[in-house]
């Protein structure tokens, strides 16, 4: 073919144009091949050894401080209504004495020194009180029942933090591949305008939007991995381990959330959200200590047995006495009369207390279900929106390669891709973080 070129001239110009689209092809072909594509850009998959959410939780519950020094508290709740109980049950004691006594320095004729010694078991028992031994017992143990409740509630936001940092941290993962494959999508069209400007088929300024969006598309790939390290150091912290110990975890692949409404939502609240329980709870020991410290106005009376021995002289002497004491406060300063309005004024603001957490309550679940419920309408829409951005990529896409397109339409084109997938991952975990809250606004336990 050449010796036959060189013989006519005439055909030299008009047979190189038209191999020109041929070599074009050939050359961005080999461009693409060179590049690294997505598939070479993404990252790893999931060890088989990493956490999954459960593992995640359990270790949580093992180790976050939180959470031990609420059922600390609960557990001294609990040793406190034990002592309550304790005014309700018989007081055994043993008592035993040695006395010596005489006139040291008189001379009285037939005062002696003498030497007395007295040993007894005693039982006392509190008979009526008109309700200060029962109001302590009942108050003390509605605080305890109290105590539990935080305990659970403080469990469930141990729960509710590590699926938020679990859900996040796999968000930031996505974020960062969908950020490594818009870049290599950008150092292809980058490579592909160098192609087509050295062969004269798309002008300089193909080149320099290439390239700057190449340069834009790595600076929110550094952001996208500072990102993804920053919720690896807030899961690190859900779980009470050190920054270094961030473990791998496993991803979710499951996105499907059924629909909730209100009505039930804010019935399941009012029997199990933990916050209402324990405030009802602390009503309830208001106004049992109210009860109590009421019956300080009023009489009370006790049983005593005692049985011992007594003497000056070995062997000792039996003696025993049985009988029944009352008593009655006549004027203390006003103590008691200040001590029951004290008691008044905290079981005015524990009621109060609970009104205002029940409307907490319902307007927390009211916002969980409407957010849970857009959220999975933003997923529909997000999946739906994706698959139109990825077909119009792939258009623009190729009427660039085939040499019909601009650069604009395909930077157009792969913003709106990269808007859509990062769109798709917010709205595929933000879901979860959603039913994560709802879950937590119902107090429910996984």
């Amino acid at each position: 073919m050449l010796p036959a070129l060189r013989r006519a001239p005439h055909l030299e110009g008009t047979t190189l144009r038209s191999f020109r689209p041929i070599l074009t092809a050939l050359f961005v072909s080999w461009a693409c091949a060179c590049a690294p594509g997505p598939a070479r850009e993404a990252r790893a998959q999931t060890p088989a050894d990493t956490l999954d959410l459960d593992t995640c939780i359990r270790t949580a519950l093992e180790r976050q401080p939180s959470l031990r020094s609420a059922q600390a508290s609960a557990a001294a709740a609990h040793a406190r209504s034990g002592q309550a109980l304790s005014a309700a049950l018989p007081q055994l004691s043993v008592d035993a004495a040695l006395t010596r006594s005489g006139s040291p320095g008189l001379s009285v004729p037939g005062e002696v020194d003498a030497t007395n010694y007295s040993s007894a078991f005693s039982l006392r028992q509190r008979v009526l009180d008109f309700g200060v031994t029962l109001g302590s017992i009942g108050s003390a143990r509605a605080s305890a029942q109290a105590a539990d409740q935080t305990a659970r509630a403080t469990r469930l936001d141990v729960i509710q933090g590590v699926e938020s940092a679990y859900y996040g941290l796999l968000k930031t993962h996505r974020l960062v591949e969908v950020a490594e494959q818009a870049r290599a999508q950008q150092e292809l069209h980058y490579k592909q305008a160098q192609a087509f400007f050295s062969v004269g088929t798309h002008p300089r300024i193909d080149v320099t939007t290439a390239e700057a969006n190449l340069t834009s598309a790595e600076l929110d790939l550094i952001k996208a991995r500072n990102n993804d390290r920053i919720a690896a150091v807030a899961l690190a912290s859900a779980l009470g381990l050190d920054v270094e110990q961030t473990p791998p975890i496993r991803d979710i692949h499951d996105s499907r959330v059924d629909s909730v409404d209100s009505k039930t939502s804010l019935a399941e609240a009012e029997r199990s959200r933990p916050e209402l329980l324990a405030a009802e709870a602390r009503v309830r020991a208001a106004r049992a200590a109210h009860t109590s410290a009421r019956g300080d106005l009023l009489p009370t009376l006790d049983a005593t047995i005692s049985y011992g021995w007594r003497g000056s002289e070995f062997p000792l002497d039996r003696a025993w006495s049985a009988g029944l004491s009352a008593g009655m406060p006549i004027f203390d300063g006003l103590f008691t009369v200040r001590r029951v309005q004290e008691a008044s004024a905290n079981l005015q603001a524990a009621e109060f207390d609970y009104a205002d957490l029940r409307l907490k309550a319902r307007q927390d679940v009211e916002s969980a279900v409407l957010n849970l419920n857009v959220a999975r309408d933003n997923l529909r829409v997000a999946d739906q929106l994706l698959a139109e951005a990825q077909e119009n990529f792939d258009v623009a896409e190729g009427r660039y390669r085939a040499g019909t397109g601009s650069i604009i339409e395909v930077t157009d084109a792969q913003v709106l891709l990269t808007t859509s997938r990062t769109q798709d991952v917010q709205a595929r975990y933000d879901l979860q973080i959603a039913r994560s809250t709802w879950l937590r606004a119902l107090g429910r336990d996984r």
